[in-house]
């Protein structure tokens, strides 16, 4: 055990260090990233992913004994169609952001429509619930602690923004144009009620943004994690360093998973390197 003085120093470890001096509410960086990441195992598999939301899409508007079908086959009978599209473009987000890249590129791969739908269908709910995307759940107050839907919402509704939306130039773009500010302006509404929307301004100034008050702060982000684009990603004063990890499937939070031998060594090396960090300061009081 280290001695430390208590009463002015605090360890905090966090899933996202999303901190920016200008706002962020339309963001359509995330799904340039995703597009970025996927193409890692090649344009095909990126290409997948999206004829894969423009095919939804068309059969959700376009052909309703298809789109129940949908509905039944990925439990997502209480979303609306545009819901549905939020939600199922959040299936290759989370995947990827999560340090599947590889594993769901592998499994779209030269298959036909029918079977990629079947594979995600039967993976999906390792990173998400459709119930998290319907504002019917959103809107309900009843305590879960199970459930951090409604939360997580709450605080992009009310004060984060980050509503990742489709790129304007088609070719980096995923998902479907009908997921943009005026669908999350609706479901903050319909979830929290008139009035809801972030003031991100007002929000930089209460937290300082990136000018923090602070010393020994290390922040970490994943080379394929699309949210390293709402943070700091360079070192910019003595004291805080940022470190930007670069190889396959690394992703949001990888430095905070159990180390393995099979890891790739850009990743032990980050580790060392945080851990050498941490011995200097802890030994410095």
């Amino acid at each position: 055990k280290q001695k430390t003085a208590y009463e002015i120093s605090a360890c905090l470890v966090g899933s996202e260090m999303c901190i920016r001096d200008s706002p962020i509410v339309d963001f359509t960086a995330f799904d340039e990233q995703i597009k970025l990441s996927a193409r890692k195992s090649g344009q095909w598999c990126f290409d997948a992913i999206k004829e894969l939301n423009s095919r939804v899409e068309s059969t959700l508007f376009n052909d309703s004994k298809g789109a129940k079908a949908l509905r039944e086959q990925f439990g997502a009978h209480g979303l609306t169609n545009t819901e549905f599209l939020w939600f199922f473009s959040d299936i290759f987000v989370e995947l990827i952001q999560y340090g599947a890249r590889r594993e769901l590129c592998n499994a779209l791969k030269d298959q036909s429509h029918d079977v990629r739908l079947e594979w995600l269908s039967k993976n999906y709910q390792r990173v998400i619930r459709p119930q998290d995307y319907g504002t019917y759940f959103l809107a309900n107050e009843t305590y879960d602690h199970e459930r951090n839907g409604r939360q997580w919402m709450y605080q992009q509704c009310s004060q984060f923004g980050w509503m990742q939306t489709a790129p304007i130039d088609d070719r980096t773009s995923m998902r479907s144009k009908l997921v943009n500010l005026d669908f999350y302006r609706r479901v903050c509404k319909l979830a929290y009620g008139e009035g809801i929307w972030p003031n991100i301004e007002e929000f930089n100034y209460q937290f300082g943004a990136t000018r923090l008050e602070v010393t020994k702060l290390i922040l970490t982000n994943g080379d394929e994690d699309p949210w390293k684009w709402a943070g700091v990603r360079s070192s910019r004063s003595k004291g805080i360093y940022a470190y930007e990890i670069v190889c396959d499937d690394c992703a949001h939070c990888v430095d905070l998973s159990t180390p393995k031998e099979t890891e790739d060594k850009r990743l032990t090396q980050t580790r060392v390197r945080i851990a050498y960090r941490l011995w200097l300061w802890f030994n410095g009081f």
